[in-house]
This record gives structure tokens, C-alpha cells and sequence, in this order.
């Protein structure tokens, strides 16, 4: 429990309050008794920060210091971890309790700072998940233009691609898109070249007639090396002769016409070319010259002459139009290179022939041998090896020529395909839409989640909503009547609270309803709590806006709430104990005030305190004065406040200057309306001028107007001519007392 207070700093008007020696310490029931504006409101946020545990936004500097009963400190270094269990009921919370939601013309009752802070939430929700589908719409919409123009391309692509291929079947966006699932990463790889593209196109655009007839392989026998080694081998010899008639050696030509002459005049007696006589011996000499080996040697040569005669060979060129388009490239130049080669080589073997002849004319003679290159042979094999290779491809072309029109058909779709997605940028736009979709999805998930948010928190305030007719009960016996009522209303699913007023919808609720609806909601979140005695509670003027009816109203419902007869621990009699932990009442009202100094608990459980503005930046509490103590008309305490004032001999004590003026206001207030109860809703100021006359009382009242209410009490520094009157008007309303000489001498005998 709080013992006392020790000091306030840094907090609204308590800017520098430290508590005096002679300052009461708290009890069980604590009543706080001040004017408009000196800071009692300011004193129960000191209370709140103890409540919240949490430093008050609107005094993040504030100081305090309590003493505990139990011996211990509790200040702004420890509060959050030792403060008792605190709950407040002032204008904060009746803000941040009570407020109302719908339409104007509908509205809907919010109590509690969890529900009204749980439809802000859903209002913001709300918010948050219209802007998330906003989001999803346009994403949506951006999404469907572009599977729109990626589609109409496709559709128009696949056209484009059947008419250019002469496709009987069909294909369509959907059969793209399969070409496109083939396509090898990266796509450039189908790409091809503008004259690939020409050369596949004539394969699949060929018709049957386009089909060529197979062409027989080239070949052509060469190896002469082994021939030319044997011929030279065989013009390197000389052929053994028996008898050698050197004339006709030195002379080959002739040695080779007298050798033919020998078989023609063979067995004749006369030449046949000059008709002379052939002399035996003659004819011997010759047949010794000309002997067997020479004639096969010559033989020999002659042999070697007819097989090179059939070595030279010949070329047929290739016509190139045998072939396909793709396997014609440089068919014509390798024609005439083959042909040259073999010119070459043909050479090489008409050389040889010339040498053997040479050889055969003259065998005596030395000829020499000719040396074979391979160059031209080699060259030949290679260019044949090159056309025989366009032949086998052509004629494998012929083989699968269905096939291969299917595989140019393929590879050309999937060229267009590739250039499809290249020229118009398709994997860009499909990595925009997956970016869209993911956006989509978030937008999806997000306002899913806060959908979910709003039904719990729909639920919480359904929740929330309940004790219907506790509260009724407590707005009725807070008013004195079941004029205002709380109903139940189906909201969307969901309960709500709705006020009538006697059966039709309550709009325009007055101050005075406003605080005791908000206070009856008070009350009944107390009595959530499961043990309301460990709970110190602070009441700040709870009748603020109410008439003298409602005060005693009030006033009943704290004692019945708070206070009953209990048995005390020794088992006696049943006393009056207060039910929570320790309670505090602030009251501007002196009605009300004195209504709770009779509150049960006597003086050993009751402590009474003052807060006092003493300066346009400070306040302090005090003890409640023995004057203000003794009254038990708030008639009476004002007249000794401006008794006091008007004998006072120091008009400007600033401390009895900030209560004089509320003082005497609500002073003329009461006595005007005791010597006139009109039953006209006239003003104070016309009360006034038929007492005090039309002069008086506007001197009067204009003072006491321009000074009362604490709010503004920074004027009475700076404003020291009309801080003057006030003394003036203070003594028109002692002298017009005066001349009542019965009520003044009565009210005098008060202040005795």
C-alpha cells in the first residue's frame, strides 16, 4: 500500500513538489479536494504511469517518489518492476475507453481502450487489405496484358510457322509451345544462319520429285611405283651379245632395219629391197649379231612398253547436279583438280614409255631411268576420297530423304521458335509475370493474414462486448434512471453495443452520460479482477459534468462498490472495510466532497488532502485545511474564502489570489439564484444585474469572468490593472451582503 508522498517532479504543475513534514501520510480511504485546473487530474496521471507501469507520454521526464508501507521506495528508477496494481478512472480514460464507430446517423458504443484499440487496428487493417487487393488487381491486369500479347505472338507465330513449312497437320500456340520445351539452353544455340535457314527450308519443302537417284562411288586404279622401280630396273641392263657388228651397234637405227630384214628375206637367195644376191656368210654374221638374248631382251622391253600404254587414266567429271544443294560445294573445283592431277601422272608414265622405247630402239645404248613421284598419285586418292564422300552423303540423303525433310522441318521450327523468344523478348516478359505471380501471391497472403487478424480481433471485441446488463445496471444507478440503455446489435456477423435512449437510438449524449457510462465500464473491469483487495484505486471526478441529483448518486454507487461490512479477524462484530486495497477520490465539487468525507471508515482509516495552485506553474498538495473541513455547505466554505480575501490586509498573496476568483463566481452563482429561483433558464449575469444593478454587476462579473477557471490563470500576471478589481468587486459583494442583515450575520456566525 502507499504510505506517502515524498515528491513530484517534472510533471505538468507539480514542476518541483516536495511534500512538508507536516503532510498526512495515505490510508485506506484518501479524499483529494480541489479547484478546476490545480493539477488533481495531473496527480491521477501520476497514478496512471503507476498503472501502465510505462512512463507517461505526455510527461516522458516526470519524477515521483512514494514511501510503501511495507518500508520500501517506489520511484521513476524502479516503478515498472515494483509497482502495486493500480487502476484509474480519469478523463484519460474515459477517452481512451469510450468512443463510437459506424456512421453518424448509426452509431456503434466502443468500450474499452483493447476494443477501441482493436477497431483502429481493424480499421487499419481494413485499410492495409483494400490496398492489397488494389495491388493484386493491378498486378493482375499488367499480368493478363502481357499473357495476352504473349499469346496473340504465339498464335501468330505458330501461323506463320505452319504456312512457312507447308505443315498438313496441325499447329498451333500449344504445339509451339512444345518446340519451345525442346529448345537447348541457351536458345541461341537453334539460331541458324540465313543461308542454313535456305538450305533447310528446300529440304522441308521437297517433294518425291525432288528425291535424286544414287550415284556410284568414283574409282580410279593407280599404284604405278612398283612398275616404274621394274622399268628402271630393266633400262639400267645391257643384253649379252655373241658377236657384235660394231657398225650396226654405233648405228641403232640401221641395226634395227636390218634386224626386220632378217625375217622378211628369211630362206630367199635375193634381197627383197635391192634384188641382189644374200651371201651366206652374211646372213650368219647378222644371226650372230641379232642373238637370242638380245631378241628377249627386246621382248622383254616391248612387254614392259604395252603394259605402260595401259596405265594412263582417264576422268569423267561428277556432274554436280547429281548431287543435293548442301553436298555441291566445291564439287566443280575438285573436277579439275583431279583431272590435273592425273594429267600429272599420266606424264610421268608417258615418260616412261618414251625411255623403255628408247631403250628397245638402242639397247646398247644408255637410257635413263625415270623417277616416280607419288604427289599426283596421292592428291588423286585425296580429291576422289572428297567426292566420294559428297556421293555418300547425297546418296545417304536419298536413303532417309523422308527423314532428313523431317529433321530440317524440326530444326526450323525450333529456329523459329528461337527467334520467336529472342526478337520479342518472351523469357523477359515470362520473368516479369513470375515476379507478378510472387507479387500476387504476397498481396494474396498478406491480406489473408489481416483477414485473419480482423476476425480475431472481430472476435475480441464480441468478447469484449459482453456484461450487457452489469453495465445497465451500474449506467442506472449512476444516472437514477434507465433512460440510457445498452443493446446488442449484429455488426457483419459480429456483436456490437448500440445506445438507445428510452427504445430509440441514442446520438448527442451529454458529458454527464458520457462519464457515467465510461465509469460504469470502469467498474465492471474491475470486477474482472479476481482479488480487487490487492488493488489501489484512484477516482478523479467522476460527477465533473453532473447536477447535484447525480451526486448523490454516485456517490452511492462508490459506497456500495467499495465498502461493506466484514468481520474483522478477531471474529467481533461486522465493520464497515474498504474492499479494494486503498482507494482515492479527487473532486472538484464541494457537494460532493462533503458527501465523501461520509463515506464509510472513520478517521483512523480516512486521510483528506488539498491540491492548491500556487502559481501559474506550480501546485502542491497539501492537508486539507480544518476550514474547509468543517463545512459541510460548499455555500458556506466560499463565503469564508472571499470573508477571508476581503479582510486579508495582503491583496496580492498570490496563493489567495487563485481562489477568489472561482470562489466568488460560484459564490454569485448560488446567492443569485437563492434570492431569485427563477424557473427560466436565465444567466448569472442576469441574476445579477436585477440584484446588484446594471453598474455593479458588470464590473463584477467581468473580473470574476476573465480570471475564473485556473486554465487561464496566467493572467493574473499579466493583467495587474484588472487584478485590482478584483479586491473592487469583492467589496460590492460584501457591501450588497450587507444590506441582508440577517443572512450576512448568519453567514458571519460560519466563519467564527
Amino acid at each position: 500500500m502507499l504510505k506517502s508522498l515524498k515528491k513530484i517532479q517534472s510533471f505538468g504543475v507539480f514542476n518541483n513538489f516536495s511534500s512538508s513534514s507536516e503532510l498526512e501520510d495515505f490510508n485506506e480511504k484518501n479524499i483529494i479536494y480541489g479547484w478546476n485546473y490545480s493539477g488533481k487530474t495531473t496527480f491521477s496521471r501520476v497514478f496512471s504511469t503507476l498503472e501502465h507501469r510505462a512512463t507517461h507520454p505526455d510527461f516522458p521526464a516526470g519524477k515521483f517518489t512514494f514511501d510503501l508501507t511495507d518500508g520500501t521506495k517506489l520511484d521513476e528508477h524502479n516503478f515498472k518492476d515494483n509497482a502495486p496494481l493500480v487502476r484509474v478512472f480519469n478523463s484519460e480514460f474515459i477517452e481512451n475507453n469510450l468512443s463510437w464507430d459506424g456512421e453518424s446517423f448509426n452509431p456503434i458504443l466502443l468500450l474499452g481502450e483493447d476494443t477501441i484499440e482493436a477497431e483502429k487496428k481493424i480499421e487499419k487493417l481494413s485499410i492495409s487489405v483494400e490496398r492489397c487487393r488494389t495491388g493484386y488487381k493491378k498486378k493482375k491486369n499488367v499480368d493478363k496484358e502481357i499473357e495476352k500479347l504473349v499469346s496473340s505472338l504465339k498464335t501468330n507465330t505458330a501461323k506463320q510457322i505452319k504456312n512457312t513449312l507447308n505443315i498438313v497437320e496441325a499447329y498451333t500456340a500449344t504445339h509451339l509451345d512444345k518446340t519451345i520445351a525442346l529448345l537447348p539452353k541457351p536458345i541461341s544455340q537453334s539460331v541458324l544462319s540465313d543461308s542454313e535457314v535456305t538450305s533447310k527450308l528446300k529440304k522441308a519443302l521437297a517433294t518425291d520429285t525432288d528425291r535424286l537417284e544414287k550415284v556410284q562411288s568414283i574409282s580410279i586404279q593407280l599404284g604405278a611405283r612398283g612398275f616404274f622401280d621394274k622399268c628402271n630396273a630393266k633400262l639400267k641392263e645391257t643384253p649379252s651379245f655373241s658377236s657384235v657388228i660394231e657398225y650396226l651397234r654405233d648405228n641403232p637405227a640401221i641395226s634395227d632395219w636390218i634386224e626386220k630384214g632378217l625375217s622378211i628375206n628369211e630362206g630367199k637367195t635375193n634381197c627383197e629391197f635391192c634384188g641382189g644376191k644374200i651371201e651366206e656368210k652374211r646372213i650368219r654374221d647378222f644371226k650372230s649379231h641379232f642373238s637370242k638374248d638380245l631378241a628377249r631382251y627386246k621382248e622383254e622391253l616391248k612387254s614392259l612398253m604395252r603394259h605402260a600404254e595401259k596405265l594412263p587414266k582417264t576422268y569423267v567429271h561428277l556432274n554436280e547436279n547429281q548431287l543435293y544443294p548442301e553436298f555441291r560445294t566445291n564439287i566443280e573445283e575438285l573436277n579439275v583438280r583431279i583431272e590435273s592431277s592425273i594429267e600429272e601422272y599420266n606424264h610421268q608414265i608417258e615418260r616412261l614409255i618414251n625411255n623403255l622405247k628408247a631403250k628397245h630402239d638402242a639397247p646398247f645404248s644408255e637410257v635413263g631411268e625415270i623417277l616416280y613421284s607419288s604427289g599426283p598419285e596421292d592428291l588423286i586418292r585425296e580429291l576422289l576420297k572428297r567426292i566420294n564422300d559428297a556421293i555418300y552423303r547425297s546418296n545417304k540423303a536419298t536413303e532417309n530423304f523422308d527423314d532428313q525433310k523431317q529433321v530440317a522441318i524440326d530444326e526450323l521450327k525450333k529456329h523459329y521458335a528461337a527467334t520467336f523468344l529472342i526478337d520479342n523478348e518472351i523469357d523477359r516478359k515470362v520473368a516479369k509475370r513470375k515476379i507478378l505471380s510472387n507479387h500476387k501471391k504476397k498481396y494474396r497472403s498478406i491480406a489473408e493474414n489481416f483477414k485473419a487478424e480482423v476476425q480475431e480481433l472481430q472476435a475480441s471485441i464480441s468478447k469484449a462486448q459482453k456484461g450487457r446488463e452489469v453495465l445497465n445496471e451500474y449506467i442506472s444507478n449512476f444516472l437514477g434512471r434507465d433512460e440510457i440503455r445498452i443493446e446488442v446489435v449484429e455488426i457483419d456477423g459480429y456483436e456490437r453495443f448500440r445506445l438507445s435512449r428510452e427504445g430509440s437510438l441514442a446520438k448527442n449524449l451529454s458529458e454527464g452520460e458520457k462519464s457515467a457510462i465510461a465509469f460504469s465500464f470502469f467498474l465492471t473491469k474491475l470486477a474482472e479482477l479476481k482479488e480487487l483487495n490487492q488493488v489501489i484505486v484512484y477516482i478523479d471526478d467522476p460527477i465533473s459534468s453532473l447536477d447535484s441529483n447525480h451526486i448523490f448518486q454516485v456517490n452511492a454507487l462508490i459506497k456500495d462498490y467499495f465498502f461493506g461490512k466484514f468481520e474483522n479477524q478477531d471474529g467481533g462484530s461486522l465493520q464497515w472495510q474498504c474492499k479494494c486495497k486503498q482507494i482515492f477520490i479527487s473532486t472538484h465539487n464541494f457537494e460532493f466532497f462533503s458527501l465523501l468525507k461520509e463515506l464509510p471508515l472513520g478517521n483512523k482509516k480516512s486521510a483528506y488532502f488539498q491540491v492548491k495552485r500556487v502559481s501559474s506553474k506550480e501546485s502542491k498538495i497539501v492537508n486539507l485545511p480544518k476550514s474547509i473541513e468543517m463545512y459541510s455547505s460548499e455555500y458556506h466554505y466560499l463565503f469564508s474564502i472571499i470573508y477571508r480575501f476581503h479582510e486579508s490586509e495582503d491583496k496580492e498573496d498570490l496563493e489567495l489570489l487563485l481562489s477568489i476568483p472561482n470562489a466568488v463566481r460560484r459564490f454569485v452563482e448560488l446567492y443569485t439564484y437563492s434570492r431569485i429561483p427563477s424557473f427560466t433558464r436565465d444567466t448569472v449575469d442576469q441574476r445579477a444585474e436585477q440584484l446588484f444593478g446594471a453598474q455593479k454587476s458588470k464590473r463584477i462579473l467581468k473580473v470574476l469572468h476573465y480570471f475564473s477557471h485556473l486554465n487561464n490563470i496566467e493572467r493574473l500576471a499579466n493583467n495587474s490593472d484588472l487584478v485590482c478589481d478584483i479586491g473592487n468587486a469583492v467589496d460590492d459583494i460584501m457591501k450588497h451582503l450587507q444590506t441582508d442583515k440577517a443572512h450576512y450575520e448568519a453567514l458571519l456566525s460560519s466563519v467564527a
